[in-house]
């Protein structure tokens, strides 16, 4: 019988809570099988039933009689007859295995806890503070007597969070299918579902509002994804006529206006007149590029609608390294939940096992049960494996749960629905991690990772793929944000997932409209409106500690509570002008609130054109500069721009307006735009520190000043994606090429960088913290890196880059470098590495990491040089890894002897594999004295070129195709890199696994020959 408990558990002292499960089957199973029409009143009375639960009832005393004689002081708990038979039990560790052998036990289980749901982006924006607080009838502020209409795929209302019903006795109290023009709005796709969970759930989950009813309105034909103009506009209508009090619509189509005679907006804006505010999602187009230069989506782009955009606030897993140490900047790693994915146990030690691309060949020969296994995206072609399989081989084999790491720069969410019946499927928890985080953790499991889960929230970041503005017409639009980003909520067929996009942040809006409007009934639309943007919480790249563009964030993060509570509303909320067009601007203040207020006005210059503002481009002046209101009065005030032209950068230009009342600020965002709205440069720089560079010398950098403002589109990977953008860059990387151009090391590197302005200072080291440059004029490069995401054909570009000379002077004399004999040899064949070193100190030892790439070279046949070796006995030790591509070195004289001069280390030897340049470079190395203490020193990479075997079908190189060569493809036959009879030459497809399929490739080449 297997236990579902870890060893540690099984060997231990200590209380473990079980439920034990007999052999025999519970009353109901028992009556169904012999009473087939059986209903529950019917065995409720059923003296057979009786006489049955009875006996069950005596053989579980008597199996707690034997319990008792194995493990004296367990103690029984509840117990089950009708619908499970058995009972729960209190009992130590280490005796769950001999009860586990019990006759008439059939199984043990750990007995689980099971939390409440609730959607961890409600305290992000307040919600969870605003049902504490009551209405005027006594109420909690959580959405009674409010009707949300979710115009969208439908609602799945059978959903138990979603009341389980339809009609005017349940939570869905009703709606229209105006896609297939019928009565029932039942959701077939899930995304309305989703949304409708997010506003309004009520159960495992809350959402926003969560008493709020529902009216449901399908706008798509049967489980399609689009929606006609005449859906929409028919829904708006319908939901104002059934009395709703909120509209949610995350629907859309980049490159909206403002215009008021479009008829989805004239819809939008007359229900708002009626008192109906909509929330409509902003759109998931990212950053301003071609062919979208407008990517806000209209109908978001209606005057009276709140347009959203997506925060990055909902639940992230994270991982902590807890051994071996690290530095505290590299200790914590936040990924993404796939969508169908179950949480990780949270502050359990455990262990990680590398398992390849997470194939069931992969998981053969290695142990990852009560682990994680740690597997790459892929393979790209033929052999590919969908997500979901990594996950469900990786719990076949016994593991707790997998982090998936991307192969190439960027980040995907993964998706674990690829067919019919996935959602239904059992998974372990699954988290994806960049390519930089996954290597870092695969470089780790060496020196015994260990590791533990936990959840990141609240990030205060923008997503990655909410829609930047403005609109088309200049309006401000997106106008708030709202958390976005791996959002928890109800899915068709009574599930659960978590989804991303401005659809997932808009009902978060739609549902605090309802919380304000059960509280502040008298509240108009736009009073709702301003509060929300007067009173959202300004967000910062946590990154620089910048703020965050207007043009991505908007007014800020929605915050319910400080919404309801304010004293003050000002209208207009929010400015945009053109530079060339200024004009003095009016608004208005309302006092909300029953005491006088006093407001002290000043402004603040937030961003010019990304970068950090200078007071003097921009100067604002307020008449009066000072408002006092009494209760229920309202009061107008001019604000006055005046510009520098000279001083003022293109684009936009952003700042505040703050209305302070000591314990409360409200804020206008404004932006003067200076000149046309263009596509923006994707990276330029501001500055550089300096030309000249001295590694070690103490006080030496050179910094780095730059601005990244968008990227390239994305196309689809299948014939109807619709290609993308982001405001995110794939990955930031500050490179030192060679004079051929290859690298000879990367000073910085940053996955998923959010546009806006960086400084990076550089000490002259690597990413892996070594020299590696001696004197010499050199070339640094940044480069804004991206994925195309396709991997069928990946391609990774340096997409934008800016270059420049500079000089390294007074580098450290002692040098390590790696001396190639053949520096270019063909697949098959083999070159000497020398490992030399020029120290004029007297050193002792060096420790330290050879890296290289293991899919164009493998190595072998390392030896210790004559350096140390010439001064007496020493100490070598190696280990070489052809998987992960790393030899571990740790030679030094004994007796603390000490030597200095020239000489070579060690040696080893090199083997073509695959075609291509093979960087062969040091890391985490380090050179010491007698005494330990590091000698500071440059570590030199190399390069050796793969060239392609000249036949690649003639294995045994005697330029025909015959039966040799089948020997030799036997010899290999069924091996995988870690083996160690693999060939890569015979591994024709380049899947990882010789086997059948190219031994059809070999075959169909069988007779030939070559010149």
């Amino acid at each position: 019988m297997s236990l579902d408990f870890s060893a540690a558990q099984l060997e231990a002292s200590d209380f473990v809570d079980v439920i034990v499960e007999l052999q025999d089957e519970p009353v109901i199973t028992y009556e169904l099988k012999h009473e087939g029409d059986a209903t529950l009143l019917s065995i409720n009375e059923s003296e057979n039933a009786k006489s049955y639960e009875k006996m069950l009832s005596e053989k579980q005393i008597s199996l707690y009689t034997e319990i008792k004689n194995l493990s004296s002081d367990a103690k029984v708990g509840y117990r089950y007859q009708f619908t499970f038979n058995g009972f729960a039990l209190k009992v130590r560790g280490k005796d769950i295995t001999k009860i586990a052998e019990l006759k008439s036990v059939r199984k043990i289980y750990s007995c689980k806890i099971y939390h409440t749901l609730d959607a961890v982006s409600n305290s992000v924006i307040g919600a969870d503070k605003t049902w504490e607080i009551k209405d005027s009838k006594g109420n909690p502020v959580d959405g009674t007597g409010i009707t949300i209409a979710i115009i969208d795929t439908g609602v799945d209302y059978k959903h138990p969070d979603l009341g389980g019903g339809f009609g005017p006795n349940y939570k869905v109290v009703g709606g229209y299918d105006f896609g297939d023009n019928d009565t029932d709005p039942m959701d077939s796709n899930g995304h309305g579902t989703h949304v409708a969970g997010i506003a309004a759930a009520d159960g495992q989950i809350k959402g926003v509002a969560p008493k709020a009813k529902i009216l449901a309105y399908k706008i798509v034909k049967g489980d399609e994804g689009n929606a006609s103009s005449e859906s929409i506009i028919a829904a708006v209508e319908r939901a104002v006529k059934d009395g709703a009090n909120v509209i949610n619509l995350s629907f859309g189509e980049a490159g909206g206006s403002s215009d008021p005679e479009d008829p989805e907006n004239k819809a939008f804006n007359n229900a708002a007149d009626a008192g109906v505010l909509s929330s409509v999602a902003a759109g998931n187009d990212g950053s301003r590029c071609q062919p979208t230069p407008y990517p806000i989506s209209k109908p978001s782009t209606a005057s009276k609608v709140i347009s959203v955009a997506a925060s990055d606030d909902g639940a992230h897993p994270s991982l902590t390294i807890v051994s071996p140490d690290v530095p505290d900047a590299d200790q914590k790693i936040t990924g993404s939940y796939a969508d169908l994915s179950p949480k990780f146990p949270f502050d359990q030690e455990l262990g990680v096992v590398l398992a390849g691309f997470g194939r069931k060949s992969d998981f053969a020969n290695v142990d990852v049960k009560g682990k994680i296994a740690l597997v790459s995206r892929g393979p790209i072609g033929a052999n590919a494996i969908y997500f979901r399989d990594k996950d469900l081989n990786a719990k076949e084999a016994g593991a707790l749960g997998i982090i998936i790491y991307n192969n190439m720069p960027g980040i995907v969410t993964p998706a674990f629905a690829v067919e019919e019946g996935d959602e239904s499927r059992e998974y372990i928890p699954a988290i994806f991690v960049t390519q930089n985080d996954g290597l870092a953790l695969k470089n780790l499991l060496s020196k015994g990772l260990k590791i533990k889960f936990g959840e990141v929230s609240e990030l205060g970041t923008i997503a990655e793929f909410s829609s930047m503005g403005p609109s088309a017409d200049l309006s401000f639009k997106s106008e708030i944000s709202a958390p976005g980003v791996s959002i928890y909520s109800t899915i068709p067929g009574g599930k659960y997932a978590s989804w991303n996009g401005t659809s997932m942040a808009a009902p978060h809006v739609a549902g605090a409209i309802a919380l304000v409007k059960q509280l502040h009934p008298d509240w108009s639309s736009q009073d709702i409106k301003a509060a929300f943007m007067n009173t959202a919480t300004v967000l910062n790249n946590y990154e620089n500690g910048e703020t965050i563009s207007w043009t991505l964030q908007w007014s800020g993060r929605i915050d319910i509570i400080d919404a309801i509570n304010t004293k003050g509303i000002i209208k207009p909320y929010d400015l945009i002008m053109k530079a060339d067009n200024l004009k003095s601007v009016e608004f208005t203040v309302s006092n909300t609130s029953s005491d006088t207020v006093t407001y002290n006005l000043t402004s603040e210059l937030t961003l010019s054109d990304f970068v950090p503002a200078t007071t003097s481009a921009i100067t604002v002046t307020f008449s009066p500069s000072k408002i006092i209101l009494n209760k229920g009065e309202q009061k107008k005030f001019t604000v006055t721009f005046k510009v520098d032209k000279a001083k003022l950068l293109k684009g936009a230009n952003e700042g505040l307006i703050w209305l302070d009342s000591g314990d409360q600020k409200l804020h206008i965002p404004f932006i003067i735009w200076n000149g046309d709205v263009e596509i923006p440069e994707k990276l330029s720089l501001v500055n550089v520190s300096s030309s000249t560079i001295s590694p070690g010398t103490s006080g030496s950098t050179m910094n780095f000043d730059f601005v990244l403002r968008s990227r390239s589109l994305t196309p689809g990977t299948e014939p109807n994606d619709k290609p993308k953008n982001s405001n995110i860059i794939d990955e930031m990387i500050i490179k030192i090429p060679d004079t051929n151009g290859r690298e000879l090391g990367v000073v910085y590197s940053r996955s998923l960088v959010l546009l806006g302005h960086y400084s990076i200072e550089w000490d002259g080291h690597d990413i892996y913290g070594n020299y590696f440059l001696p004197d010499g004029q050199y070339k640094w490069v940044i480069a804004a890196r991206e994925s195309n995401n396709d991997q069928q054909n990946p391609v990774i570009t340096d997409a934008a880059t800016i270059e420049r000379i500079f000089n390294v002077v007074n580098a450290p004399k002692e040098a390590l470098s790696l001396s190639i004999s053949k520096p270019s040899i063909t697949q098959e064949e083999t070159s000497i590495v020398d490992v030399k070193i020029n120290s004029p100190s007297f050193i002792n030892a060096f420790n330290g990491v050879i890296s290289f790439d293991p899919n164009v070279i493998s190595v072998t046949n390392v030896t210790e040089g004559s350096f140390f070796k010439s001064k007496g006995e020493t100490a070598f030790n190696y280990l070489v890894d052809n998987i992960t591509g790393e030899i571990s070195v740790n030679v030094s004289l004994n007796d603390s002897k000490v030597a200095s001069g020239q000489g070579v280390l060690l040696s080893f030897i090199i083997k073509g594999r695959l075609p291509g340049d093979a960087k062969l470079y040091f890391k985490e190395s380090t050179v010491a004295d007698k005494d330990g203490n590091p000698v500071i020193s440059v570590f030199n990479p190399s390069y050796a070129t793969i060239e392609k075997a000249q036949n690649p079908w003639d294995l045994s190189r005697d330029k025909k195709v015959d039966e040799g060569d089948l020997a030799v493809f036997e010899s290999a036959f069924g091996s995988e890199p870690k083996d160690p009879n693999y060939l890569p030459l015979a591994d024709f497809n380049m899947d990882g696994v010789i086997d059948g399929k190219d031994l059809v490739l070999l075959m169909i080449h069988f007779g030939e020959t070559y010149p």
